[in-house]
């Protein structure tokens, strides 16, 4: 927690921060109403005395951005418990993994109570405002892929605050894709444990050739799942990284009540979807050279049951359902 960090202020390093945690030294508000302990120099303490009132402003306003500036990125994960239920568990589908060629097509973002969605062709354009009210952004692999992406498509900056989960998660020993790691975790997503990351590339195709809102649904139900999830991926990280680091700070308690999932997956899609072939082992390993830095977002690429033509699907941009599966104009660049 971030009244205990005190590498928040310049110069401060983890030794030198320990030598305060045991010089008594126990939070923000002593270094305010105490005298400088032994062992501290004195210049380090009086930059503590002079900046820890400007940052613990900073904490109670919610300025994220104040926070990450003042914080190294490397101790971000600190500030989750000060932010929680103010933190935006955000994640994203699109048309393809290149933001110069495809598009968003779905967003939604958990903040520990509720569930928004943004759609393109519905509310989209919405997203930017709704994001402004938050602090602190939590995605997996969002500072490669997210990220960029919404900043290319729809020139919205994320959260500077902002907790990807996926280096984070590597920390405590937890590696692969998202639904590789809830599935370690005991995570389950019910019947859209079959829906790997290159079907949503299918799904939005699909509903945008027919017109179906069960093709809609389910992916917002896919993406919904990936997002709420975050919330108890953020919680379990932040405490195996306070007992990994055996730094002096309390753990946090589950979420309290279930995350809501507004909308069920259609149970004739989700058929459609597992008919699909698995992928062929040798065309697995060329996309996984293709498409290495994109790994935390496509499912195909580390899941033990990734589906052969959706993937191709994205990759090539194909539309499902074509007899002759030749390329189709992307049917977003009109939107």
């Amino acid at each position: 927690m971030l009244t205990r960090t005190f590498q928040v202020v310049r110069g401060i390093g983890p030794r030198t921060e320990a030598r305060l945690w045991d010089a008594g030294c126990v939070g923000w508000e002593h270094v305010i109403s105490s005298r400088k302990p032994g062992g501290i120099s004195r210049g380090v303490w009086d930059r503590l005395c002079k900046e820890v009132p400007t940052i613990r402003s900073a904490l109670n306003r919610g300025d994220g951005t104040t926070i990450a500036r003042c914080l190294p990125s490397r101790c971000w994960w600190r500030a989750i418990p000060d932010f929680l239920g103010r933190v935006a568990c955000l994640d994203i589908e699109t048309t393809g993994l290149v933001p110069a060629y495809h598009h968003v097509t779905v967003i939604s973002v958990y903040n520990g109570k509720e569930v928004r969605v943004f759609v393109r062709g519905e509310n989209l354009e919405d997203f930017a405002n709704y994001i402004q009210q938050f602090p602190a952004v939590a995605t997996f692999n969002g500072r490669w892929f997210d990220g960029p992406f919404i900043a290319q498509d729809l020139g919205v900056q994320l959260p500077a605050l902002h907790f990807d989960l996926r280096p984070l998660l590597r920390k405590v020993g937890l590696s692969g894709g998202l639904k590789a790691i809830e599935i370690q975790l005991g995570i389950n997503r019910g019947p859209l444990a079959q829906v790997s990351g290159d079907a949503a590339v299918s799904l939005w195709q699909a509903w945008r050739r027919t017109g179906e809102r069960r093709y809609r649904d389910t992916l917002v139900a896919y993406n919904i799942e990936d997002t709420v999830n975050l919330d108890l991926l953020l919680r379990h990280t932040y405490n195996r990284l306070v007992q990994l680091e055996a730094v002096p700070f309390p753990l946090v308690p589950p979420p309290r009540t279930p995350a809501p999932r507004p909308l069920a997956p259609d149970a004739k899609t989700l058929a459609e979807l597992g008919a699909i072939p698995s992928m062929d082992p040798w065309v697995k390993r060329t996309l996984v050279g293709m498409a290495g830095r994109f790994r935390g977002e496509c499912g195909f690429l580390e899941d033990g049951t990734p589906k052969f033509q959706s993937a191709l699907d994205m990759l090539k941009g194909r539309l499902p359902g074509t007899k002759d599966g030749s390329p189709l104009k992307d049917p977003l660049q009109h939107d």
